[in-house]
């Protein structure tokens, strides 16, 4: 009578067919499969990582391109330069940048804001040479630390002359009486 049970079961509306299922028994991941598992979200993490530094850098960027414009037409009274195609025939520009701080806000000490108020340093210095056609343009960047001689200058404030030296550093250079000062 039991196999006639078992029968019955077996061929009732709820038989299955196959094995039975094994319960809580999982196929062993393989150890390769793992390696790569783990390399690839390392990888993940790395990439949004580097796409989220890179977006935040551009932000700023662009942010601080806009804020720190200089517009030469309204500095002392100047008169905007001529555009380029105004010229005839080649240039050449030499751009001046310096480390002063006169007229910025934001320092928590007045020494050291006037220890860099005036002239300052010359910190950056680029010539541009614009070809005679205006098709092309070499632009070559001098370091701030390259050591030259430097001639005797006039010295704008007493009427005297600033000594020459056979070697100083570029950047020293727009402190003997600034830029507009011809040697």
């Amino acid at each position: 009578m039991s196999e006639r049970r078992a029968m019955r079961s077996r061929s009732g509306p709820l038989a299955r067919s196959g094995p039975s299922a094994r319960h809580g028994r999982q196929r062993r991941p393989s150890l390769v499969r793992t390696i790569i598992g783990l390399v690839a979200s390392a990888l993940a993490v790395v990439l949004v990582a580097v796409v989220s530094v890179s977006a935040i850098a551009v932000s700023r960027l662009a942010s601080d391109v806009g804020s720190n414009t200089v517009h030469l037409a309204h500095l002392n009274g100047a008169t905007a330069p001529p555009s380029v195609g105004a010229i005839k025939g080649g240039l050449n520009l030499l751009l001046v940048g310096t480390d002063t701080r006169s007229g910025q806000s934001g320092y928590q000490d007045r020494a050291d804001l006037a220890g860099s108020s005036g002239a300052g340093n010359n910190d950056v210095t680029i010539l541009v040479h614009v070809a005679q056609d205006h098709q092309s343009a070499l632009v070559v960047s001098f370091p701030r630390d390259l050591m030259i001689p430097v001639p005797a200058c006039p010295n704008p404030k007493n009427g005297g002359t600033y000594g020459s030296s056979s070697i100083a550093m570029l950047n020293s250079t727009l402190s003997r009486g600034g830029w507009r000062v011809r040697c």
